[in-house]
């Protein structure tokens, strides 16, 4: 029963399902996206640390254009 006390016809729970099942897709492919961007920062902040040799490392992650990478895909949704 619903909230209201009258049962859901067949059609409304099959609607319902759908609904939520189409939901919990597009938070699969958003919580993907996520990961792939998590990714993308973990192997950008690694290379920038491995070719700065541990000088001047903080210098070279205050640049804009180094500080936020993922820009970009965020742009593309």
């Amino acid at each position: 029963e619903s909230l209201s006390g009258t049962p859901l016809t067949m059609s409304a729970r099959i609607s319902a399902l759908n609904i939520v099942g189409e939901l919990l897709r597009k938070v699969g492919n958003l919580e993907s996206k996520l990961a792939s961007c998590r990714e993308y920062v973990h192997e950008q902040t690694a290379n920038r640390r491995g070719h700065a040799g541990g000088q001047g490392a903080a210098s070279g992650q205050n640049s804009s254009s180094e500080t936020h990478p993922t820009n970009g895909l965020y742009n593309k949704g």
